[in-house]
């Protein structure tokens, strides 16, 4: 593809506006009687061109660490990336991981960089034939939004579970600092509160 490029603000590029044109221009076959496939190419390049305007427009304009409020909902609705009830500095990680999702062709090594740009750190990818993965991350507290977000990252026909904590990977399966056997709740039995109550966390993990 044509135009392509990492931006860095000092490295001299140039503002490529045009990668449908560049991209159609790359095509091995042109033909008149092609209308389908110059339309199905014209999408890629639209959605690159979409990725490098809004580069340019953080370099040249309003950086997005820098962007605040209705600032931030201006750089959302450029990528399509609406702020729901997320606060200015969650909505700037999930306007990252949008970026990468624009660029994402569903690689496992993507879609960790997105959990990555999220700042969760305890992750974990199984692959499984013929076409599915499980990815298990920890300390978890957009769980809808992370899930969406790797939804529209990964490769079409590739199935996902998503399976999150909400606690740190050194608290799941944690037994209770304290210990009174008089406290201990049979009824309740083992759950997900870290006191002599229950025991310690042995649960929450959801999938």
């Amino acid at each position: 593809m044509s135009g392509g490029w990492i931006f860095t603000k000092a490295a001299g590029v140039e503002h490529d506006e045009a990668h449908v044109a560049g991209v159609l221009g790359d095509m091995l076959f042109q033909d008149e009687e092609m209308p389908r496939a110059e339309a199905f190419v014209s999408i890629f390049g639209a959605r690159w061109q979409v990725v490098e305007d809004f580069l340019w427009q953080l370099a040249t304009e309003r950086g997005l660490d820098e962007a605040v409020g209705v600032q931030l909902d201006g750089i959302g609705d450029i990528l399509d990336e609406s702020r729901g009830g997320l606060t200015d500095d969650q909505y700037r990680l999930f306007l990252r991981a949008k970026i990468l999702v624009l660029k994402s062709r569903g690689r496992v090594g993507e879609l960790i960089n997105i959990l990555l740009v999220l700042e969760y750190t305890a992750i974990v990818v199984r692959e499984t034939p013929p076409a599915h993965m499980e990815i298990e991350v920890c300390d978890v507290t957009l769980a809808r939004e992370t899930d969406r977000v790797l939804r529209l990252a990964k490769a079409g026909g590739v199935g996902l579970t998503f399976i999150y904590s909400q606690y740190s990977e050194f608290e799941i399966f944690q037994a209770s600092g304290t210990y009174a056997a008089e406290e201990y709740d049979v009824a309740t039995g083992a759950g997900s509160v870290y006191d002599a109550a229950t025991g310690g966390y042995s649960a929450g993990c959801y999938r």
